[in-house]
C-alpha cells in the first residue's frame, strides 16, 4: 500500500479533534471508521500504524490491534504544518509541480511558504 499523506493528517486531525485520548484508545479494524469514514478500514489500519513508525502517535501494536496513547511532540508539529484546510490543498498543489508527496517534502514547502 502506498503511503498518503492525506489518511496521515485526517487521522491526526481526527485524533487531535475528536477522539479522547485521556485513556489509550485501542484501534482494531472493525473501529477504524470511527477515527475517519473517508478511506478504507483497511487503509486506515496501515496508516495508523505509519503515524506510529513515524513517531506521530505513541502507543504500541498488540496483536491485531493498536493502543494509541497519545499524539506525539512531532505529530503535533506535523498538524502546525498542515491542519489549515486552505494552506493544505496549497502545498499540495506545490508538490504536484515538484513530483514528491513525501512527509518531509511536503514540511519542507509548508516551511518555505511562511
Amino acid at each position: 500500500m502506498r503511503l498518503n499523506p492525506d489518511c496521515i493528517r485526517d487521522i491526526l486531525i481526527s485524533f487531535n479533534d475528536k477522539i479522547d485520548l485521556s485513556i489509550p484508545y485501542i484501534v482494531k479494524e472493525i473501529n477504524c471508521k470511527d477515527i475517519c469514514d473517508n478511506y478504507s478500514s483497511k487503509e486506515l489500519c496501515y496508516h495508523v500504524k505509519q503515524c506510529l513508525y513515524n513517531n506521530f502517535l505513541t502507543g504500541t501494536e498488540k496483536g491485531n490491534c493498536i493502543e494509541i496513547k497519545t499524539i506525539s511532540p512531532l505529530g503535533h508539529d506535523f498538524l502546525s504544518y498542515f491542519y489549515n484546510e486552505k494552506d493544505w490543498i496549497e502545498i499540495n498543489k506545490i508538490a504536484d509541480k515538484v513530483g514528491s508527496h513525501s512527509l518531509e517534502v511536503l514540511k519542507q514547502i509548508s516551511i518555505l511558504r511562511r
